[in-house]
């Protein structure tokens, strides 16, 4: 076992510096008026080692900004969408995704604690109010954005094969590297990837006790796998009392609009959801068993015909799943 001072200490890593951010703007003028509003809400409110602010992983906003680039990342969108005369990213634009039949995103919280305000454009709720500001700093932590300057360099996530950035793809992999207080700060962030993923990605029930989260589409295998293979490592850490059976993720590939695409998903049984979320109360899919209680009368001959949806004391005479 590694020594007490080999240990990482995630909690103080800079993952991005004010200057960093500044940095990506052409001009001053505009760099300072760009940031002003992630100053007044205190996003870096940190120092690295030679004094510069930065966000590191401890930061009180990074957990409402990696929630905003994992929206974009799992449903929604993210785009740079002009450039100035030099080549360099002048504009942006960000949503949280469509959201139908879905769980809403956190939008209170947002402007709570951003305050980003959205507007409901085609059925997207996009960053609107301080928006620009917020999908830049996405953009520089390495949330995956298409480049549209004109329609020959539009690309999808699935195109460009697009994975969460290294500030979150390394809290599996140095998981246990980290010191105990980093090891609770990147459980902190995976229970959000995962939170925001399954609500993001769950399909109806392909029966009435399972249901089924898709996986990303990727025209490459190995961006797929890769994705893949961090999700799985999510679910173990965050979630140690869920097994996954041999197949499960199951993985395949299909022509979509003529293209080959690396496709999946996760399945989970409604007796999988209830005796985890029973361990985890933060378990980011529960499942409701209503009671079907069994009546020697019901089965006289002429009662059979109410059986279907009789009701019975205080009990509906169906069973249901219910997720």
């Amino acid at each position: 076992m590694q020594d007490l001072e080999e240990k990482i200490i995630l909690a103080n890593q800079s993952i991005i510096t004010r200057r960093e951010f500044l940095d990506s703007y052409s001009f001053e003028v505009y760099a300072q008026e760009g940031v002003k509003i992630l100053d007044k809400y205190d996003v870096f409110d940190a120092t690295n080692s030679t004094g510069e602010a930065c966000i590191t992983y401890a930061s009180r906003k990074l957990p409402a900004i990696t929630l905003l680039g994992l929206y974009t990342h799992f449903g929604g969108s993210l785009g740079v969408t002009g450039f100035n005369g030099e080549g360099k990213e002048s504009r942006f634009f960000a949503s949280l995704g469509k959201g139908k039949n879905k769980q809403p995103p956190p939008q209170d919280y947002f402007n709570q604690q951003l305050g980003l305000a959205f507007l409901r454009e085609k059925g997207r709720n996009v960053f609107s109010t301080h928006g620009c500001s917020f999908a830049r700093l996405l953009h520089k932590l390495a949330f995956s954005a298409s480049l549209e300057p004109n329609h020959e360099c539009r690309n999808t996530k699935a195109k460009r094969g697009a994975l969460l950035p290294p500030y979150l793809t390394r809290l599996t992999r140095d998981y246990d590297k980290f010191d105990s207080r980093g090891q609770r700060l990147a459980l902190q962030y995976i229970r959000d990837i995962l939170a925001v993923y399954v609500s993001r990605k769950i399909s109806t029930t392909v029966a009435k006790s399972t249901v089924r989260i898709n996986l990303p589409s990727h025209y490459e295998k190995d961006s797929r796998d890769a994705e893949v293979k961090f999700l799985t490592e999510c679910f173990v850490l965050a979630y140690p009392s869920l097994h996954f059976s041999e197949g499960n993720p199951y993985l395949f590939s299909g022509l979509v609009h003529g293209k080959l695409e690396y496709q999946g998903y996760f399945t989970m049984t409604a007796a999988q959801i209830y005796e985890v979320s029973l361990r985890n109360p933060i378990f980011p899919l529960r499942s409701r068993i209503i009671s079907k209680p069994a009546f020697s009368f019901e089965s006289r001959p002429e009662n059979c015909r109410l059986m279907d949806n009789c009701i019975i004391g205080n009990h509906i005479n169906n069973r249901n799943f219910c997720m």
